[in-house]
């Protein structure tokens, strides 16, 4: 529909999971990519900064190195390679993605940047 608003679920006051607070007009966690991006992986990179934003009113800040826990990794950062997770289980897809926890440490991991958007 022409002029209709965007219809959603925001709730400014949640905690995500175990330890992973956005809480007012704060947050304790970092969205973090890795050194090397692409195109697409920037785009879904953006895209979730959007929508928390949206849903918390919280941007979360990207960074490409932490020095502590409390961080959303997206695609294959450094702390994705050390963590253990991996992709076997998606058989190969380009497609596919997992979201995974660590630590509290929240990993979104594909087998391609084509697979976490």
């Amino acid at each position: 529909m022409a002029g209709s608003k965007e219809l959603g679920t925001h709730i400014k006051n949640i905690q995500l999971i175990n330890g992973i607070n956005i809480i007012g007009d704060s947050s304790n966690y970092f969205l973090l990519r890795p050194k090397v991006t692409d195109d697409k992986l920037n785009f879904a990179i953006s895209e979730m900064v959007e929508y928390i934003k949206k849903s918390t009113e919280i941007e979360l800040k990207v960074v490409d190195s932490v020095s502590k826990d409390n961080f959303i990794s997206v695609g294959e950062t450094e702390e994705y390679l050390n963590s253990g997770l991996n992709t076997d289980d998606l058989n190969g897809s380009k497609n596919g993605y997992k979201i995974s926890t660590v630590n509290n440490n929240i990993y979104v991991y594909a087998n391609s940047s084509l697979g976490v958007i």
